[in-house]
């Protein structure tokens, strides 16, 4: 399945945490970011359905855990990254920017948990991390973000059978679609 060789660096917690310091700490940041979803698109791109379906799936399960978490007194940011919200004023940006740098920190952890599903989880755990940073910030890291999105869409077909698969080979179709996660506001039209 998705292999870890072709993997993007990890996210740097302290660029995050420069970067919401502004300045020119906040270019060298976004540049990072950029990197990082630049590298899990190409890492896409290049793999089989098979293989996004996967991701799919990680992304999926990190999502649904997520939600069941507070992270820093913060619930999941799914109105923003469904776009039924907008990230326009400062404080909802480093809020958002905040609940990122939790969401790394919780990778970070799982990624050395002895748990058989943590390696299922850090590879969505990333990706919902980018994808946070995208509505959060600059029109570039959103159409970078959106781009990402449009590789890893391409498994939606074969998510069910990755799904089963990897989690649960007796959960009905209901189930699978409702646990599908795919933020509205990255698949839609620009902004």
């Amino acid at each position: 399945m998705f292999g870890t060789a072709t993997r993007p660096n990890d996210l740097s917690i302290a660029l995050t945490k420069k970067g919401l310091c502004g300045g020119r700490d906040l270019d060298r940041w976004q540049v990072q970011v950029l990197g990082e979803m630049q590298g899990w698109r190409d890492c896409f791109k290049s793999a089989s359905r098979t293989d996004v379906s996967a991701a799919l799936v990680s992304t999926a399960f990190a999502a649904k855990n997520l939600k069941a978490t507070k992270l820093d007194s913060q619930s999941f940011p799914e109105s923003f990254l469904h776009g039924r919200q907008v990230a326009e004023s400062p404080e909802a940006r480093r809020r958002l920017v905040l609940y990122a740098d939790q969401v790394n920190l919780l990778r970070a952890g799982v990624e050395h948990s002895a748990h058989p599903l943590s390696r299922l989880a850090v590879p969505g755990l990333e990706v919902l991390v980018l994808s946070i940073l995208a509505v959060s910030q600059t029109r570039r890291l959103f159409s970078e973000g959106q781009m990402l999105w449009r590789e890893l869409v391409r498994g939606i077909a074969e998510y069910p059978i990755t799904y089963r698969i990897l989690l649960n080979s007796y959960s009905s179709a209901d189930e699978i679609a409702d646990d599908l996660f795919v933020p509205a506001a990255l698949v839609g039209e620009k902004r």
